[in-house]
């Protein structure tokens, strides 16, 4: 299934917490995952009203999850920030939430499945983070062609959405599943095996991968379809894909995210005008005059972070030959 396929039949996986924590003080285990992975204490177990998300501390005040998972519910508008209850990272819920509160939300004002990421601002440190950087959109996509394993930690169902017997995982539970070769500028898709997988309440989770000494994170799940959370589809039994959103692809918004908390993200634009047969002519700046390109209508706007020139999801029309573009 291509990823455009997949976001017309993505199931989003928050969850709503009349799905009680299990009294049991045994540790189930979510569909095939396992507990006490090295990436266990990554995630952030996140109460949103009347329901639950996973999230990802990258920053002492800063969480990463899903921007389904803050909507209200009409998708016009976040949930206020007092909605939120946040746990530590990597902790049994059962002991309780930390005293960290969210104060802040920030998202992309045009919500979308490819722009399914939000950013929390917290009030004070929740912890110190252990991911190293996240990854380019360059080295997801050629994870991708060579079909790594990619493990997302959340705090979601440990049995099928639709079972009585299913309850959220207490702890944080891993799955590991191999990356599927995609083309999308902000997205990657994850091919399931129909025995192990995501589910409800593992939304907004950090997909994760060890490169040497570095942890490195891809992004937010966006949501998913088949086997074992979901029925099988009658067209392709067995098989199951899930959705993240590349977090490296908006840094405008974690800048945003950045200053909100008093630091600075080094962010610049540079457009690239693409012109037929030819290499694209490139400026830097936040306003370009086109003074040579009458056969060409769009530029593409590639904005500079820390890990380097990213593409942005949209391009940039022309109004004339002549014109600026911001």
């Amino acid at each position: 299934m291509t990823r455009n396929a997949l976001v017309s039949v993505i199931t989003a996986l928050c969850l709503p917490l009349a799905l009680a924590v299990p009294a049991s003080a045994q540790a189930p285990r979510v569909i095939g995952g396992e507990p006490n992975n090295e990436f266990a204490s990554i995630a952030v177990f996140l109460e949103i009203g009347d329901y639950s998300c996973t999230g990802s501390l990258i920053h002492p005040r800063i969480i990463l999850t899903a921007d389904h998972c803050v909507q209200d519910g009409s998708a016009l508008s976040s949930v206020a920030p007092e909605e939120f209850t946040v746990y530590p990272p990597g902790a049994d819920i059962r002991e309780g939430p930390a005293q960290s509160r969210v104060i802040d939300v920030v998202v992309d004002e045009d919500w979308s499945s490819a722009t399914d990421i939000a950013f929390l601002i917290l009030d004070q440190a929740l912890g110190e983070p252990r991911i190293s950087r996240m990854a380019t959109i360059d080295e997801v996509v050629a994870w991708g062609d060579e079909g790594l394993l990619v493990t997302l930690v959340g705090y979601g169902l440990t049995g099928p959405r639709n079972s009585d017997d299913s309850d959220i995982s207490s702890v944080p539970l891993a799955v590991s599943l191999p990356l599927a070769a995609s083309s999308d500028a902000t997205g990657f898709v994850v091919t399931g095996d129909g025995s192990k997988g995501t589910c409800a309440g593992d939304s907004g989770g950090p997909y994760l991968i060890r490169v040497g000494s570095e942890i490195l994170i891809l992004g937010p799940l966006e949501g998913g379809w088949g086997p074992p959370c979901e029925e099988e589809d009658v067209e392709s039994p067995g098989q199951a894909e899930e959705g993240g959103v590349i977090a490296s692809a908006f840094p405008i918004l974690y800048s945003t995210a950045l200053s909100k908390v008093g630091e600075s993200g080094a962010v610049s634009t540079q457009a690239c005008v693409l012109l037929d047969e030819f290499d694209p002519q490139c400026f830097e700046g936040g306003s370009w005059s086109v003074q040579y390109c009458s056969d060409s209508r769009r530029a593409v706007v590639y904005e500079k972070s820390e890990s380097g020139w990213q593409r942005d999801r949209k391009s940039t029309r022309l109004n004339s030959s002549h014109s600026s573009v911001s």
